[in-house]
């Protein structure tokens, strides 16, 4: 089919783009330099990524009595008395948005990593929008978080002398990553659209094989009991039974094995479950109930 063969085709395109998306993303989320400072200024202020601060003898105007030097982890102790600034509330969002855009992305990769090895159905819809669904969520908090920089890098009340720092590689790592998230996002949406045709037109076979068969699956005996045609003739005494019916018995055992009953003596159980028909009298008849 050829729904089939363009889904299939997608889904390759998809799925290079998902695993470079996802590598990007994590080189930029757990690298330094988001924002660097020129080496011509000789700032005290060097670079700075999500996790990452460094600095060269940088002070605060409130402390001279303690000077940093190195690169630590935000959260360390040694940046316990900068913690307010170091860390603004705006950053605590964007860590927050890149971890959950992280494990989301990581998760979609995974997926498509189980549906490449035929561990997951790989024409499976559900799975199809899930992993629209983890590509779009992740290209929000990647935008969120370039943004957020591309504006505090121009701040001077966050990273001293903002006319000498720059927006370094970790940031265009970012921006590849946002890049190639939204283009698998787009692939995986067009190849959503074709499954769901693909659906359709098999949906449309099935529909024009039952056509041409000219029938559709009968229903359940306990579903839907037997109804006379009207123009049936149906003998309901013996004295109107058909010559060669001699005996009562026979013609009452030709009645059930036929399981020629009129319609308005069927009895059903309460549970629906059991077909127990029975036979009452009819006016102007001999008794011919089965026992």
């Amino acid at each position: 089919m050829k729904w089939q063969e363009k889904a299939d085709s997608l889904f390759s395109v998809f799925l290079w783009l998902t695993l470079g998306a996802v590598v990007t993303n994590f080189v930029s989320f757990v690298s330094p330099f988001w924002i660097q400072s020129i080496p011509e200024s000789h700032s005290q202020f060097e670079r700075i990524g999500l996790w990452t601060a460094c600095f060269n003898g940088y002070m605060r105007p409130n402390d001279f009595n303690k000077a940093y030097f190195g690169c630590y982890y935000i959260y360390f102790v040694e940046y316990d008395n900068i913690r307010d600034w170091i860390n603004p509330i705006w950053l605590y969002a964007v860590q927050a948005l890149s971890s959950s855009g992280m494990l989301m992305q990581s998760l979609v990769a995974f997926v498509v990593l189980c549906q490449t090895t035929r561990s997951i159905d790989l024409d499976d819809v559900k799975v199809t929008k899930f992993n629209l669904v983890g590509h779009f969520y992740t290209c929000i908090t990647l935008a969120a978080s370039l943004v957020a920089f591309a504006v505090a890098r121009y701040d001077s009340t966050w990273m001293p002398y903002p006319q000498f720092n720059v927006l370094s590689w970790s940031y265009a790592v970012a921006a590849t990553s946002f890049a190639l998230t939204l283009i698998a996002f787009i692939v995986g949406f067009l190849r959503y659209l074709y499954l769901d045709a693909l659906i359709e037109e098999h949906n449309d076979a099935l529909l024009g094989q039952q056509e041409e068969m000219g029938k559709s699956s009968p229903p359940l005996k306990s579903s839907m009991p037997y109804v006379r045609d009207d123009h049936e003739v149906f003998p309901v005494d013996v004295n109107d039974a058909a010559e060669n019916v001699d005996q009562v018995s026979e013609f009452r055992n030709d009645l059930m094995d036929n399981e020629r009953f009129d319609d308005a003596d069927l009895r059903y159980s309460q549970d629906g479950r059991n077909f127990e028909p029975y036979r009452t009298r009819l006016p102007e008849s001999r008794n011919i109930r089965p026992s």
